[in-house]
């Protein structure tokens, strides 16, 4: 690609997709900081060449990375910018908006604004279900952040209800050793202890 790239004269989002690309690719690999650098590369070039989508998309990434990194605040910037950008250019209905929506409740949880997050993280599962359809891994996973929320809440029949309906949403999706349905399960049995249901 960096070969490539050389021979196109106007290279800017080629240049921009290959770091973000990269980005990812050093996240998955575990290296946050080269990860950050490739998206703070990809994000500066994709606002200049005035892609509000794909600059959001880097804004989610980068997001993902400060808050590995011990950051939540600047986190929620981050995820706060990427869903207002989704907001405006895509509505609130789409899924897209409804992952950035997500990923800001996941950084208003980390800082204790449980409430807040909740209502967020209810808000992106009824669009996740409208836009993907009730059984899709985006609603198994929003039922779960909702559920983990609720248990900090000490909320433990309503955690029970959403954590159970991602269980079986799982069940009906993936083979029956998948980490997920383990999550999902551990996550049962943790409410149960506090309900008392040994």
């Amino acid at each position: 690609a960096e070969f490539a790239l050389e021979r196109v004269h106007d290279n800017g989002l080629y240049r921009a997709s290959l770091e973000y690309n990269l980005g990812l690719l050093e996240h998955a690999h575990g290296s946050l900081s080269l990860a950050k650098q490739h998206f703070e590369r990809a994000l500066g070039l994709y606002e200049a060449a005035d892609d509000p989508q794909d600059a959001s998309a880097c804004r989610l990434a980068l997001g993902v990375i400060v808050k590995e990194q011990g950051d939540p605040e600047l986190a929620l910037e981050l995820f706060q910018a990427a869903y207002t950008q989704s907001h405006a250019d895509l509505g609130l209905q789409h899924p897209d908006t409804a992952t950035a929506l997500s990923s800001l409740a996941a950084a208003q949880s980390a800082l204790g604004m449980l409430r807040v997050a909740l209502q967020n993280f209810e808000n992106a599962i009824a669009v996740f279900r409208a836009a993907l359809g009730p059984t899709h891994h985006a609603v198994a996973s929003g039922l779960i952040n909702a559920g983990a929320v609720e248990f900090e809440l000490a909320e433990y029949e309503d955690a029970l209800v959403h954590h159970h309906e991602a269980l079986e949403i799982y069940r009906a999706s993936l083979p029956e050793n998948h980490p997920r349905l383990a999550i999902a399960v551990d996550n049962m049995a943790a409410l149960q202890l506090r309900l008392g249901n040994y």
